[in-house]
């Protein structure tokens, strides 16, 4: 017996190689556009993670900043009270003083 095969067989094996070649060729393509997806996906990530890292950087910054001028903003406030009360005992003072003044004054005129 030999194993000759018939023609109609060679023509199927042929249309069923192109097939496979033209399926392989099929996923081949695909797979070399999930690729070049993923490298625009990696890089689109990487330069988000580096945005993300800048705002954080700068978050920090301005909360550091904050935090010194509210720091500044309320020695200055205890400050001025400090000027305000100061003011307060100079005037009390002087308005002692001049009250005095006028006592001695209305004494010697009389």
């Amino acid at each position: 017996m030999n194993a000759t095969p018939t023609p109609q067989a060679t023509a199927t094996a042929a249309i069923d190689g192109r097939a496979i070649q033209a399926q392989f060729a099929s996923l081949t393509s695909d797979r070399d556009k999930f690729q070049t997806e993923t490298a625009t996906l990696q890089t689109k990530l990487v330069q988000q993670q580096s945005q993300i890292q800048i705002q954080r950087q700068r978050q920090l910054h301005l909360s550091t900043t904050i935090q010194s001028r509210t720091t500044i903003l309320g020695e200055s406030e205890q400050s001025l009270r400090l000027l305000i009360d100061e003011e307060k005992r100079l005037r009390r003072q002087y308005s002692a003083e001049g009250s005095e003044i006028v006592s001695l004054v209305n004494v010697i005129s009389h």
